[in-house]
């Protein structure tokens, strides 16, 4: 049952920031909504200031039984986050001056972040109960106040949105905090030994942090350029355009995860790489979603003044269509244990994309459409950097 309430609550957001977005779109100027996209950027970064240690969690926790040293990686990860916070406030302070609606969002990303870590921490003891309670107390019951108040206005929203995060953030984490004892935190006589657990952290998850990381550049870059060559008021309206790309993204990651347990099996024991089914199904229902979704905007546009970039949200769908394929291909690579290789060949396609934006400004093609057919044809590239990485990496033998 807790596992049922767990996928009811991840829909259940999706859907409530997908309605947040679409109000977004039918209130808010192309300024504000490039304020937004920027604060969206930011509220994200903060999710990577475990540099890895998070992932660790789930390597480590179902392993150990004894709970000091449970509680032991617990606080390491939670040092680092803090201490990777208080670096990219003061970098974002440097970046982006006096902007509310920025601020807002990274206080959001900030409880989030330590929210995610507290996840990890109870989903790896099998406490999913405990975990239910944190996403819906932290995220979805937050989350359903902020769209209540944007249905009002966005002074209403702004007011909210970071008011209810915090408090509810405070209030789940009060019981953990009060647990804390300080010699289990003190590094007077345990310094070496955290020292050790730190290292061991970071080496089981490097790779999956760092291709994290390449993702979030893959997916950010493009509005970045945006941002710095076009102005916030173009970024207002390439977010719009951005919108059934942005909803639809995790659609062929939700397909995938009810069936990746069987390929990461056959891959590693039959060796099998080819699962023609598989990739049928989440094909079809990344395409399903994807026809639905440009089907209502078009109605939906025609309440707002966006209606002129309707176009161009189609052609950005199409972007979707290759992570259809990528998000099988993802967990084949693990199962080969072609980490390493996937992050250099997307580390290329990343440096070879922002090239080729930069090269739009020098040619002084600097037009939404043309970004966009970049940021298409550069999905459909990375796609076939996973299918040459699986290509390349499997005469190499399977480490079971």
């Amino acid at each position: 049952m807790s596992k049922i309430i767990y996928i009811l609550l991840s829909y259940g957001i999706q859907g409530l920031n997908i309605l947040l977005n679409l109000i977004f779109i039918q209130r808010l100027s192309p300024i504000l909504l490039g304020d937004i996209a920027i604060a969206k950027i930011w509220l994200q970064a903060f999710d990577y200031g475990h540099l890895g240690t998070r992932f660790a969690l789930d390597r480590y926790l179902p392993i150990t039984k004894a709970g000091q040293i449970q509680k032991g990686f617990l606080y390491i990860s939670l040092a680092v986050l803090s201490i990777m916070t208080i670096i990219l406030i003061s970098i974002m302070l440097c970046i982006e001056k006096n902007n509310i609606i920025i601020l807002i969002f990274v206080s959001i990303g900030i409880c989030l972040s330590y929210m995610n870590i507290f996840k990890a921490y109870y989903r790896a003891k099998g406490n999913i109960k405990k975990v239910n309670q944190l996403i819906f107390n932290c995220y979805f019951f937050p989350l359903l106040l902020s769209v209540i108040g944007l249905y009002y206005s966005f002074k209403v929203f702004l007011f909210i949105y970071p008011i209810s995060f915090i408090l509810m953030f405070l209030f789940m984490i009060r019981t953990p905090l009060k647990n804390i004892k300080p010699k289990e935190i003190s590094l007077k006589k345990s310094k070496n030994r955290k020292l050790i657990m730190l290292i061991s952290m970071w080496n089981v998850s490097k790779l999956l942090l760092l291709h994290s990381v390449i993702m979030y550049l893959f997916l950010t870059i493009d509005r970045i350029f945006v941002d710095n060559y076009l102005g916030r008021e173009s970024l207002g309206k390439y977010s719009v355009i951005m919108f059934v790309f942005a909803s639809l993204f995790t659609v062929p990651s939700i397909l995938t995860e009810l069936i990746f347990p069987k390929i990461v099996y056959e891959v590693k024991n039959k060796r099998k790489i080819f699962f023609a089914k598989e990739t049928a199904i989440v094909f079809s229902g990344t395409i399903l979603a994807i026809i639905f979704t440009d089907i209502i905007m078009k109605w939906l546009l025609t309440y707002t003044e966006y209606s002129n970039l309707y176009d161009l949200m189609i052609l950005c769908s199409l972007g979707i269509i290759p992570y259809s394929f990528t998000s099988i291909m993802y967990h084949i690579i693990n199962a080969l244990d072609l980490r390493k290789s996937l992050i250099i060949s997307s580390t290329i396609i990343l440096i070879f994309y922002s090239i080729s934006l930069y090269l739009l400004n020098i040619l002084n093609i600097n037009n939404l459409e043309s970004i966009i057919l970049v940021k298409v044809v550069f999905s459909f590239i990375l796609l076939i950097g996973y299918l040459l990485t699986i290509i390349i990496g499997i005469r190499r033998p399977i480490n079971c």
